[in-house]
């Protein structure tokens, strides 16, 4: 089995990403958006305890939630400060879109991942996948040698600890995103 998934209904989602990304600035769903979201994420669920996860891989340049100043929930503090210190969500801008659309999926699991902004694709490839299982992230001894970097990275504790040939993922990236996440399933 693959340890990750095609989306079934993958123009189901593309339809509901688009009219999700239109109405973000009116910061309305419109209804058909809502069913789209119930309706592709309820596709893969066959029961509470099997839900395969959405890991969402950010783009060129990208960000997390604790970089950037997006950490900082405070709803005064982002009343204060403009868009232009840093205080977006990658994900949503001004508004957690992750958050949104697990309450309109009933808290299905959906996971961002933070990778080098500005690294190769191997690079992310690899953080993505330690972010994922848990460890320290390790590039390869002669990737390391040969790019001129560390061998070892960062620690994780593990977003889905869990997945495997039995238990799959959902990767969905945005713009690099797409081809960090190619990359991973390439190296798997």
């Amino acid at each position: 089995k693959p340890w990750c998934r095609v989306v079934p209904r993958l123009p189901d989602l593309i339809r509901v990403g688009n009219e999700i990304a239109r109405t973000t600035q009116s910061k309305r769903f419109s209804t058909s958006s809502i069913r789209g979201l119930q309706s592709a994420a309820s596709d893969n669920v066959r029961n509470d305890d099997d839900r395969s996860p959405i890991i969402l891989v950010h783009g060129f340049s990208g960000w997390g939630k604790d970089e950037q100043l997006g950490g900082m929930d405070s709803v005064a503090l982002r009343k204060k400060l403009t868009p232009l210190t840093g205080l977006l969500n990658y994900w949503g801008g001004m508004r957690d879109l992750i958050m949104d659309i697990q309450k309109l999926t009933d808290n299905y699991p959906i996971y961002p991942v933070f990778v080098g902004p500005f690294s190769s694709n191997w690079d992310r490839a690899i953080e993505v996948f330690w972010q994922i299982k848990g460890g320290q992230v390790d590039y390869g001894a002669l990737h390391s040698a040969r790019h001129g970097h560390e061998r070892f990275g960062r620690r994780f504790p593990g977003l889905y600890p869990a997945w495997g040939p039995d238990r799959p993922i959902h990767l969905i990236g945005h713009s690099m995103g797409g081809q960090t996440s190619r990359t991973l399933v390439q190296l798997l």
